[in-house]
């Protein structure tokens, strides 16, 4: 049987165990429908629909393609997942950590304007608990140059008060499908 993921498995299963390969089938058989179904939701084309091993490499490889210099910088929220600030790094950024506000748990407009200088690509508006940070616009409006990333891992399917949907709002947004998260698949991440 010819496959490119056979000699991985093999060495992890037993000839008894193939049964445990129906799962693997199962998830690539719906990989497609999983990259429309985001493509409809988000409203954009299911070639903008990026799906990974795991949300922080889906954030890794934005932020990879957009690194210009030793000192691009990211501003990342001072409460965030720390495979968030950990993909940055390892894309090779400097971490610049903004304030957040107590009552909403993302970032506080008033603490990320000083932050914001000539070395800076992007900011990681993370979207914690389901509560929708309401200021993207406001980066966008002072700082059109910067990429505004959405972290959505904790919030699929939240919307602002005036209905608009999280992950539409910046310019990229990530999903993670984790055990913990709001849609999980157990393990994965979109882009």
């Amino acid at each position: 049987m010819k496959s490119r993921y056979i000699s991985l498995l093999t060495i992890a299963l037993r000839p008894g165990d193939l049964r445990v390969l129906i799962p693997f089938w199962v998830w690539s058989k719906s990989i497609g429908s999983l990259s429309k179904l985001f493509a409809e939701r988000y409203a954009c084309s299911e070639d903008q629909v990026f799906l990974f091993g795991a949300a922080r490499m889906g954030l890794f490889s934005l932020l990879k393609s957009i690194r210009t210099s030793p000192n691009d910088e990211v501003v990342v929220a001072g409460y965030t997942c720390m495979v968030v600030p950990n993909a940055v790094k390892f894309a090779g950024f400097k971490i610049k950590y903004a304030d957040i506000n107590l009552e909403t748990l993302t970032i506080e407009p008033e603490r990320l304007w000083p932050l914001i200088n000539k070395y800076t690509k992007a900011v990681i508006v993370p979207h914690n608990f389901g509560i929708p940070a309401e200021f993207i616009s406001m980066i966008r409006d002072r700082f059109p140059q910067i990429l505004i990333v959405e972290d959505c891992a904790h919030s699929s399917g939240s919307a602002t008060k005036v209905g608009d949907l999280i992950g539409t709002l910046g310019d990229a947004s990530f999903f993670s499908f984790e055990y913990s998260k709001p849609f999980t698949t157990g393990m994965g991440g979109a882009l």
